[in-house]
C-alpha cells in the first residue's frame, strides 16, 4: 500500500494521522505540537529533547512523565537482581565489562 493510499483511506475513516517518515519528523507535526502529544524529557547529557507522549488522556489531560530517563545503566544491578543474578554475579558482570 501506498503511502497515498493510506491517507485517502485515514482521510475516509475520518481516522487522525500524520505522515511522519523518520523521528525527527516528530517535533515539525502541527498535530502533536497543538495537541501536547510532544512532551520533554531530559537526556543522559542533561540536554531536553521533545518526545512523543502516549497516546492516551485521562480526564481529558494527557499523562506526562514523572521522572527523566534513566541513565545508561542505572539501574543494571537493581534489574539483574530482580532476575536472580547474586551480588557476586553482579560484581563480575561489571569485572567482565557485562554491566556498566
Amino acid at each position: 500500500m501506498t503511502q497515498e493510499d493510506l491517507i485517502a483511506r485515514c482521510e475516509a475513516l475520518g481516522l487522525p494521522y500524520a505522515p511522519i517518515g523518520r523521528p525527527e519528523d516528530l517535533d515539525g507535526d502541527p498535530h502533536l505540537r497543538e495537541s501536547g502529544g510532544l512532551v520533554p524529557v531530559t537526556l543522559d547529557d542533561e540536554q531536553t529533547a521533545m518526545a512523543p507522549a502516549l497516546p492516551l488522556s485521562f480526564d481529558g489531560a494527557r499523562p506526562v512523565p514523572r521522572y527523566d530517563l534513566p541513565k545508561l545503566g542505572e539501574h543494571s544491578d537493581a534489574i539483574a537482581a530482580e532476575l536472580g543474578f547474586s551480588p557476586a554475579e553482579i560484581a563480575a558482570f561489571h569485572r567482565d565489562g557485562v554491566l556498566d
